[in-house]
């Protein structure tokens, strides 16, 4: 590793965090960012500014965050993602792939906040509905 971390003003970083120093050009974080304890920012990281990163979280190679991102706990970012101005990703998630502007994300694999939580009501109401729908196709392996 070669590069550089740059620091941006008024950045807070909590106790147990890792920032990566970049392969060749800049891991940055931005001003007024702040970061809870615990969080691991890896290699290449550019972080805007008026950023908020709560505990135990995650960000792979080359995240690129724009401003305002808000980052709830224990959320894993994959490498080379980027996050939109404005974007709140919830709490225990898992994001692959780029986000819109200013949309909530909840999930693993990350989905709209909206559509998650529809399938996580479905997804609950589910073993209700087997024992109905077994009568329309009393073969199981048909």
């Amino acid at each position: 590793q070669i590069g550089a971390v740059v620091i941006g003003n008024d950045v807070e970083i909590g106790a147990g965090c890792t920032v990566d120093r970049a392969t060749i050009e800049t891991t940055s974080i931005g001003d007024f960012t702040k970061i809870d304890d615990q969080v691991h920012i890896a290699h290449n990281c550019r972080l805007g500014r008026y950023m908020y990163i709560a505990g135990n979280t995650g960000l792979a190679g080359s995240v690129v965050a724009e401003d305002g991102v808000m980052i709830s706990g224990m959320v894993s970012i994959k490498d080379h993602v980027r996050l939109a101005k404005g974007s709140i990703i919830m709490g225990m998630s898992g994001v692959a792939q780029d986000t819109e502007p200013g949309q909530a994300y909840f999930g693993t694999p990350a989905r709209p906040a909206r559509e998650a939580h529809k399938m996580n009501s479905a997804l609950a109401k589910l073993p209700g509905l087997l024992p109905k729908l077994r009568h329309l196709d009393p073969d199981p392996a048909g």
